[in-house]
């Protein structure tokens, strides 16, 4: 091999090493937090999720409540239905110590059949910062060897069931108030248009923490 041909072998190699940083950097740059929505203290973001065919949200909001009445009241599944926007019925399939749950939900939004979804949460708390952590992930495998009354609920063919789905509830003490930081993912399943999953998606984050919200503080904080 003669010098030129060294010269312009090193050449490409650099350039197609400058070409994977660059793509790289892009990569990183879509991922970012792009904020969608404000109203008033509430902000709700997008980025695309780990699949990049779907987006995730994460979605903000102070409320005028202590850390552990909030993480109670977000544990307390059988109320979801009051504040959680298209939940129309949740129920707790088991709980150990508070600590862990496997919850059934079934979610009917307009326009879109009707979703039902295995979760399990889990806490987890700092005992340093007082920060907690509800951990979200779908688990539609749990009730099928499971024998447990509790599982028979879940063998309706009537909804669609979601598979894929993970997230967390992060709160941060801030005084007398909390902050709350919802993330999650889910993948809908069935065929749904990428604008109807948006429109969607926009909705249910936003006006489940301001009804939430709205609950809470005016339970007296």
């Amino acid at each position: 091999m003669t010098t030129s041909s060294i010269r312009t072998l090193v050449a490409r190699m650099f350039g197609l090493a400058f070409l994977a940083v660059a793509l790289s950097a892009c990569s990183t740059v879509s991922k970012d937090w792009q904020l969608q929505k404000q109203q008033g203290a509430l902000k709700y973001y997008t980025r695309m999720g780990p699949t990049d065919s779907l987006p995730e949200f994460r979605a903000t909001v102070d409320v005028d409540a202590p850390v552990d009445k909030v993480m109670n009241f977000i544990m307390d599944f059988s109320r979801h239905a009051e504040w959680v926007h298209g939940c129309e019925l949740s129920r707790i399939l088991a709980m150990d110590d508070f600590s862990t749950a496997y919850i059934y939900q079934v979610t009917k939004l307009p326009v879109v059949s009707g979703r039902d979804m295995i979760m399990l949460a889990e806490i987890v708390r700092d005992e340093q910062t007082k920060q907690v952590a509800i951990n979200l992930s779908a688990e539609p495998s749990y009730c099928d060897n499971n024998l447990d009354s509790h599982c028979a609920q879940t063998r309706n063919t009537r909804y669609v069931r979601v598979k894929h789905a993970a997230g967390a509830f992060l709160l941060t003490p801030k005084g007398a108030q909390t902050h709350i930081e919802w993330t999650q993912f889910i993948d809908p399943a069935g065929a749904l248009p990428d604008w109807l999953v948006r429109l969607n998606l926009a909705q249910v984050p936003v006006k489940s923490l301001r009804n939430l919200k709205d609950i809470l503080e005016a339970d007296g904080g």
